[in-house]
Parts: C-alpha cells; sequence; structure tokens
C-alpha cells in the first residue's frame, strides 16, 4: 500500500519520489528498464507461453451451435399491420420464457438423456432476436460441436411443437439448421495469449519498480543536485583494461 501511495505521488509530484533522503525520476526508471530488458521479455514470453498453454490443456473448449427462426404470419391473418409488430415482439418474449421452461429444458434432457441439471442446461442456451427483427436464433453450447449442433436443431423443431400446442401459434418457421461448428468460441487462443504478454509486460515493470525503489544506493550526480547539494567534483571510474593499458 505504502509503494501506491508513493506511485501516485510520483506520478503527481513531475517525475520524481520524495522519500526520506532518495529521488527517483524518470530518467532513472527507464534506465532500470532499458538495463534489465531482457527481465521484460522474458515475463512477457513466459506468460504469453502460459496463456498458450492453458488455452490449450485447462480451459475447456466449448463449441456453439446456432438455428434460426422466423416469426411469420398466424394462418389465420394473412395481413401485416403495426400490430403485427408489436404482437411479434410480445411473441418472442413468450418464446423466451416457454424455451426456458422444464416442460421443454427436460423434455430435451430426457429425450437425449444428458448427464446435465437443468440449470446448467440453461446456462448454456440462450433466444434472443436478429437485429431487432422477427428473425430469432437459438444457440447451444457444448464442448462437443455434434453434440451442441444436434441439441441446437432438437430445441428449435420442439419450440415450434411445443409453441403451438402450448400457446396455440403455429407461425414459427425454422429457417436455417445449425450445422456443426468448426471453430470454438471459446478459449480465444489469441486473445488469451495478448493478455498474457501484457500481463507478463506489467508484472515485469512492477517487479522493476519494486526493486528499484528500495536500493537506496545514489547512482548518479543529479541524484545529490536533486537535494541541493552542490557536487564539487567526482573520481572518475576506471576499469581494469584501461590500467592494463597504461
Amino acid at each position: 500500500m505504502i509503494f501506491i501511495c508513493n506511485l501516485i505521488k510520483y506520478l503527481k509530484g513531475g517525475g520524481y519520489f520524495v522519500e526520506d533522503y532518495k529521488r527517483i525520476d524518470l530518467f532513472d526508471l527507464l534506465h532500470i528498464i532499458a538495463k534489465k530488458i531482457w527481465l521484460v521479455i522474458l515475463l512477457v514470453i513466459g506468460m504469453a507461453t502460459l496463456a498458450a498453454y492453458a488455452s490449450e490443456n485447462w480451459i475447456e473448449t466449448v463449441y456453439e451451435g446456432e438455428s434460426v427462426l422466423f416469426i411469420g404470419k398466424s394462418k389465420t391473418n394473412t395481413t401485416l399491420s403495426l400490430d403485427n409488430y408489436n404482437l411479434d415482439g410480445k411473441l418472442l418474449l413468450d418464446y423466451q420464457q416457454l424455451i426456458m421452461t422444464r416442460h421443454i429444458t427436460e423434455y430435451v434432457i430426457n429425450d437425449y438423456k444428458l448427464n446435465i441439471s437443468t440449470e446448467d442446461f440453461r446456462e448454456r442456451m440462450s433466444i434472443e432476436a436478429l437485429d431487432e427483427s422477427r428473425f430469432i436464433a437459438i444457440t447451444y453450447r457444448d464442448s462437443n460441436p455434434e453434440k451442441a449442433a444436434i441439441i441446437t436443431n432438437y430445441l428449435a423443431t420442439t419450440l415450434v411443437k411445443k409453441a403451438s400446442e402450448v400457446l396455440g401459434i403455429g407461425n414459427l418457421v425454422i429457417i436455417d439448421y445449425a450445422v456443426v461448428p468448426i471453430e470454438p468460441i471459446s478459449p480465444i487462443i489469441e486473445l488469451n495469449i495478448a493478455v498474457g504478454a501484457l500481463v507478463g509486460s506489467i508484472l515485469s515493470i512492477i517487479i522493476l519498480l519494486i526493486e528499484y525503489r528500495f536500493d537506496r544506493r545514489i547512482k548518479y550526480r543529479y541524484n545529490l543536485e536533486n537535494f541541493g547539494i552542490t557536487v564539487m567534483g567526482f573520481i572518475p571510474k576506471h576499469f581494469k583494461d584501461r590500467e592494463q593499458q597504461t
């Protein structure tokens, strides 16, 4: 918490901390990041690789089947009016509630002998209008692509049948039956890798900030000048190779 507060002071203070006897300016932070860029690269690659591995092995692959239906004209009404569109909007709500009832969900679960609870089954399925039109889409998600398509189509046909029996309305028509999905909807490996790389870069910067935050050494001349201390001179650093040449 103290580090976070000091970091906020750093951002508000124009580029440096004021903490007892030490200041850390923006140049110092950029210098330490550039000096240990290997750590940034290592963590970015490591977290991206971990995200890719987790997506392939730890996260369940989910496929989604989709069937499209159309709310057509009632057999007893061959003309369209504004009242028809208002009625279709209400019918969509009726269909959404009907397909979520135990009357349909348990019917499908028992018919296909699915080892799943009614609540989990409802979470895997959805029904919604397409772009506020009279077309509606029924979807079902499963780890098996074939099963996702089969159950989606069975839900669509069951809804058409039960809507006629329960609601007394026979205006639902199946336009597109679900096909076996090829690509999963989850996990999105590319997105997970990007997120992993971003987490790795943030984590590396946090580590470098914490490391430099607790480094009490004075490394540059301006570290003293920031405190108003006049530097009269400095002793140059001699390297061994230079000493051997002399």
